[in-house]
C-alpha cells in the first residue's frame, strides 16, 4: 500500500511540475514591436513590459524586426527576417502578431492593395497554425501613424488595414486586439509620428495584457 501511495504521489509531483511550466510568447512585428528609439529597449519596449504585467507563468520574447512587412516582395518581407525563422525554431505556445504599419507606407511600393495584403497575412497565419507546439494566435492591428509620418500611411491605414485584420481575425475565429483605437488620438506618445514612446508602448502592453487575460485561462 506504501508503494502505491508512493507511486500515486510520484505521478501528481510530476503533473504539477509539468503544468507549471510557463507559457511561451512570441511577439512578431516591425520596428514598434522591436521599441525604435525607445531608450532602454531591453525593459522598455512592449514585449519587455508585457513579460512583467504577465509574471512568472510566461516567458515572454520580442521577435520584432525594424522595417517589416507582411507581403514577401515589400522590402524587408518578415519572411525573410532571421526573427521569423527564431519563431518558428521556439516553437511558441502563444504569437501575438502586430504588422502591416509598413505594408501600409505608400512612398516605397510596399502598399499593393488590400488582396495583396490580407493573401500575405493568411498565409503567414497558415505557417504559424502548422507548428507542432499549436500556438494560439492574437493578431494586432496597426498603431496609428500621424500626418507628417515618412511614407503617409494613415491613407490606408484606418479605412483598409485595419478592417482588414480585423475580417481575418473574424474569418479565422481569432482575437483581436486592437492597438488603433486604444492609440487613436494620442499623438503625443508618438515623438516621431509613427513610432509610440516608452508611455505608449507601455499603453501597447496594456492592451495586449488585458486581451490575453481576459480569458479564465490561456492556453495553446
Amino acid at each position: 500500500m506504501n508503494s502505491f501511495i508512493s507511486i500515486l504521489i510520484l505521478i501528481a509531483t510530476c503533473q504539477m511540475t509539468l503544468a507549471a511550466e510557463p507559457l511561451k510568447v512570441a511577439c512578431v512585428g516591425d520596428s514598434i514591436t522591436y521599441g525604435h528609439g525607445v531608450k532602454n529597449r531591453g525593459t522598455r519596449s512592449y514585449p519587455a513590459q508585457l513579460r512583467v504585467m504577465l509574471g512568472e507563468d510566461y516567458v515572454v520574447r520580442n521577435y520584432g524586426r525594424s522595417g517589416s512587412s507582411v507581403q514577401r516582395d515589400a522590402k524587408r518581407s518578415y519572411w525573410d527576417a532571421p526573427q521569423f525563422k527564431a519563431v518558428l525554431k521556439w516553437q511558441p505556445d502563444i504569437i501575438v502578431i502586430k504588422l502591416g504599419t509598413n505594408d501600409a507606407c505608400q512612398d516605397n511600393g510596399n502598399w499593393k492593395g488590400k488582396e495583396a495584403f490580407k493573401k500575405a497575412y493568411e498565409e503567414l497565419l497558415a505557417v504559424f497554425r502548422e507548428l507542432p507546439s499549436k500556438p494560439k494566435l492574437y493578431l494586432c492591428t496597426p498603431a496609428p501613424s500621424f500626418p507628417g509620418n515618412p511614407g503617409r500611411r494613415e491613407v490606408v491605414m484606418e479605412p483598409i488595414v485595419v478592417p482588414t485584420i480585423k475580417e481575418i481575425a473574424n474569418e479565422q475565429n481569432l482575437e483581436v486586439i486592437d492597438i488603433y483605437s486604444a492609440m487613436k488620438g494620442k499623438a503625443n506618445l508618438f515623438p516621431d509620428k509613427l513610432h509610440p514612446n516608452a508611455g505608449g508602448l507601455k499603453l501597447l502592453a496594456s492592451e495586449v495584457f488585458k486581451v490575453m487575460t481576459s480569458e479564465e485561462e490561456v492556453s495553446k
